[in-house]
């Protein structure tokens, strides 16, 4: 198996940037190197995605993706309330009528 060079080399970060990746690290239990790593290989998975698609990287292709995605999850959630209402309402219904039923089943008996 061959062991995969690596090389190092210093980067300039701000402040800010340098206290939400070190904060996104603490959360995920990652070193702060493993952290950015993991990040940077998620940013050119996303330029093989969209080059497998034809399409340039671009940060407002990358925008645009997010909000279709966050469209379409919000819609699936609206469906899903629409959904559980619905089957509220018709579980409700269905137990009306079983009491009803069952009042009939006692009052014929009696």
């Amino acid at each position: 198996m061959t062991e995969e060079k690596t090389m190092q080399f210093k980067i300039r970060i701000g402040e800010e940037l340098h206290k939400k990746v070190k904060t996104s690290a603490e959360q995920a239990h990652n070193s702060l190197n493993t952290e950015i790593l993991e990040r940077l290989g998620a940013t050119i998975k996303i330029d093989e995605f969209l080059e497998r698609k034809g399409e340039p990287y671009r940060y407002d292709t990358v925008i645009e993706m997010h909000s279709r995605l966050e469209e379409a999850l919000k819609s699936t959630a609206d469906a899903l309330a629409r959904t559980e209402e619905t089957l509220d309402s018709k579980l409700e219904q269905m137990e009306s009528n079983l009491l009803e039923k069952i009042a009939a089943l006692v009052e014929k008996k009696s």
